[in-house]
């Protein structure tokens, strides 16, 4: 039995904030205002950023007007003008696509994902560290750098969130076509686009922070012949010979004998954020 959730929808053409529950499925694949649900525009880095905000805070998404058919983006992404320095990309687009401009003088994007040519720089940032925009301005007949990327994930608690979207919302100007804004539950998007996420603490091995710790053992025997199990590696002293094994590797020197070891070093697997 599906859990449901809490989701806030604003269009920018109705002067109230309308409050939505459902199922998360309902949220992804149509909403009230977004006939056509999340769109399928997800940059890697979005994924990357996710991973770093609380799961009981909300996401601030675009709602855009995709040739008639509205959807809603995981949070904003947007393309540098040639020669435009990437901080004032994302300066930029998020006045343009959210109405928002950092309190930080000094704003930065934190992280960056090299695709060759392709660059995207990115942030998240609370919207507590932002102010609304207050003006709008044409844009000018600036040529865009397709190989130079920004993505910006603007969270808070959905109290923070639900306050701005029922505020005055000023966009930059909006060459995008984008018609309204929602407050998105940050877990379900967890749960949507990270692999193997389970929702809590941390795991090991794909899809997390990753740790193995393993125990080789390895025999030798006679004129090389030998057997190794465990992960890691394993050391002894005994037969002239070299014993492997799945993750292990054995080693032992002398006559005839066998050998035994230890080693750490192994594989991790599991499942975290």
């Amino acid at each position: 039995m599906s859990i449901n959730i809490q989701w806030s929808e604003r269009l920018f053409e109705h002067p109230n904030l309308l409050p939505v529950e459902g199922p998360p499925q309902e949220m992804f694949i149509k909403t009230p205002y977004t006939q056509d649900g999340v769109s399928t525009c997800l940059p890697r880095l979005t994924r990357i950023l996710l991973q770093n905000i609380p799961n009981e805070h909300y996401l601030l998404c675009p709602i855009y007007n995709n040739e008639g058919g509205n959807d809603w983006q995981v949070g904003i992404s947007g393309t540098a003008h040639v020669g435009e320095e990437l901080r004032v990309t994302a300066i930029r687009e998020l006045a343009e696509e959210l109405g928002l401009i950092p309190m930080d003088p000094n704003f930065n994007l934190t992280s960056m994902l090299v695709e060759t040519p392709k660059i995207t720089s990115g942030t998240i940032l609370n919207i507590n560290r932002t102010f609304p925009n207050q003006q709008q301005q044409p844009s000018g007949p600036e040529i865009n750098d397709d190989n130079r990327k920004i993505v910006i994930l603007i969270h808070g608690t959905k109290e923070d969130i639900d306050n701005y979207l029922r505020g005055p919302i000023t966009l930059l100007n909006n060459n995008d076509q984008i018609v309204g804004l929602m407050g998105v539950p940050v877990l379900p998007l967890k749960l949507r686009y990270l692999p193997l996420y389970t929702g809590e603490g941390e795991g090991r091995g794909r899809g997390g922070k990753g740790e193995g710790r393993g125990k080789g053992e390895g025999r030798g025997k006679g004129e090389g012949k030998g057997e190794g199990r465990g992960k890691g590696e394993g050391r002894g002293r005994g037969g002239k010979g070299e014993g492997r094994g799945r993750g292990g590797k054995g080693e032992g020197r002398g006559g005839k004998g066998e050998g035994r070891g230890k080693g750490v070093g192994g594989k991790g697997a599991g499942r975290g954020n």
